[in-house]
């Protein structure tokens, strides 16, 4: 019976991609983007409503799968999607384009000694423990880097793959934690503290391969962000 599920994961994977192989060969326009989760509310739809207002002829469309950055990665390398939105990857064989950035905070409980700050320096910052994400998200490379670039190093406490389920951890006092601003910050008792680095965001990149087998759709989509970035600079992936 166990062996069965991983049997039946496996064929409904091979009809996956029976079907999405012969919409490449059809030349149907379909554009397969797998993406992170925080891109898939305000940043992916609006870029859409761009492509197709630069394109009114160009009926296609998107099929969308979500994941964090190494999984998203992990679509790509193995033909599930086409392009991918993520934060950079380990695979340097993939082209990296970036598109979008976001600010990133420091979060801590309101009981804690920084509450009464505005602002902080993550080499103060670094003194204190620390709830940070999970190995293979795409924050805890960003984070990681943030702190190294600084010089210093931080010790974890707890390592979480979601943004709210660290906003939880620290407003329960497991420690602080760097993080995208949230909402859901006005709803759990935590406090925000800019971060006073130059290094204060992380950046989005969309992500492909040129030796996949593109649809013609995906080839126009990736033009089209290779344009806008040229034309408006990166996009402002903030969340509300």
């Amino acid at each position: 019976e166990e062996y069965l599920k991983h049997v039946d994961r496996a064929i409904e994977e091979l009809d996956i991609g029976k079907v999405r192989a012969r919409t490449i060969a059809g030349g149907a326009s379909i554009v397969r983007i797998s993406l992170m989760r925080v891109l898939g509310a305000i940043f992916l739809p609006n870029a859409i409503t761009r492509f197709k207002q630069a394109f009114p002829n160009e009926e296609c469309k998107f099929d969308l799968r979500l994941g964090i950055a190494s999984e998203v990665a992990a679509d790509i390398e193995e033909g599930r999607s086409g392009i991918g939105l993520c934060s950079r990857v380990g695979n340097e064989e993939l082209k990296h384009i970036a598109v979008a950035k976001q600010k990133l905070v420091v979060i801590a409980p309101r009981d804690h000694e920084l509450a009464r700050k505005d602002s902080v320096n993550l080499i103060e910052a670094a003194r204190y423990p620390q709830v940070g994400f999970a190995p293979g998200t795409g924050l805890r490379q960003t984070v990681d880097k943030m702190y190294s670039d600084t010089g210093v190093s931080v010790r974890y406490l707890s390592e979480e793959r979601e943004d709210y389920t660290v906003t939880g951890m620290v407003a329960a006092g497991f420690g602080i934690a760097v993080v995208p601003r949230l909402a859901i910050f006005d709803q759990l008792d935590v406090c925000r503290l800019e971060i006073e680095n130059e290094n204060n965001y992380r950046t989005f990149y969309m992500v492909y391969s040129e030796n996949a087998a593109l649809t013609s759709a995906e080839k126009r989509f990736i033009e089209f962000a290779q344009m806008e970035v040229a034309e408006r600079g990166l996009s402002n992936a903030e969340m509300s």
